[in-house]
């Protein structure tokens, strides 16, 4: 519900932005007569993306609007290319869920000049550095989503609360975080669900593994370190996308 929701609410910011473009000095091709959206999506077969897009189309029809969703796989290099056919397609606007945020300044730059909005949708974009981390505020691309560190730190609690019902021993456990370490919200996301289980059940030895997000690179990544790290009977672990765990 949740998910559905925020694709809902990224449908109808991006309108209300495509609507004022139109308005003014919007590119030559668009019309305010009627508008149509483009969703680029990453992963749009995961369960997760799939359910995002269907609250954007349910949002987007009560709109009247006309969203077309794009999945965009695992491959960074289709987001110019896909964005790019919107463009020449005359989209009203476009929402990306980039598969890496290295893409950003050239998404951006590609946006601006064909004087089209743009809202990224979970994962933040800078329009002047590959690295969001790296970004000024003001040169983060607006975005929509729900709140990492809330989401992270209800896993924390969570996970804190089932290590102690199953009474295990910090001598011979260890947390695995599993996520893709240059997707920011990722990163908030751990971080949070870290402090959450200190803070319910103290501190243990954590393993950190940078995935590609996906179940083959997450099961590799994790058998290694697990193969890595002998003595160990018990493992609690987290990621940031349902990949990788």
């Amino acid at each position: 519900m949740r998910t559905a929701l925020t694709a809902a609410a990224a449908v109808s910011l991006l309108l209300t932005s495509a609507l004022t473009a139109c308005s003014g000095s919007a590119g030559p091709n668009r019309s305010d007569a009627h508008l149509s959206l483009t969703y680029l999506q990453k992963q749009g077969d995961q369960g997760y993306f799939v359910a995002e897009a269907a609250g954007a189309k349910a949002r987007a029809a009560q709109l009247g609007v006309d969203l077309k969703v794009v999945n965009l796989g695992d491959t960074v290099e289709k987001v110019l290319g896909e964005a790019q056919t919107a463009i020449d397609q005359h989209t009203s606007g476009l929402i990306v869920v980039v598969p890496d945020p290295s893409v950003g300044p050239q998404l951006v730059q590609e946006a601006q000049d064909a004087k089209v909005p743009l809202l990224s949708s979970d994962d933040q974009i800078c329009s002047v550095s590959p690295d969001p981390q790296a970004c000024a505020h003001q040169n983060l691309v607006p975005r929509i989503g729900f709140s990492s560190e809330q989401l992270g730190g209800e896993v924390g609690k969570r996970a804190a609360a089932e290590y102690k019902k199953a009474g295990w021993s910090p001598a011979d456990t260890r947390i695995i975080e599993a996520w893709k370490s240059d997707v920011t919200v990722c990163g908030e996301r751990v971080a949070a669900a870290s402090s959450a289980f200190a803070a319910a059940a103290g501190q243990l030895r954590t393993l950190d593994v940078n995935t590609d997000n996906t179940p083959a690179g997450a099961q590799a990544k994790v058998a290694a370190t697990v193969a890595a790290t002998p003595g160990v009977k018990h493992w609690v672990v987290w990621g940031c996308n349902d990949e990788n765990v």
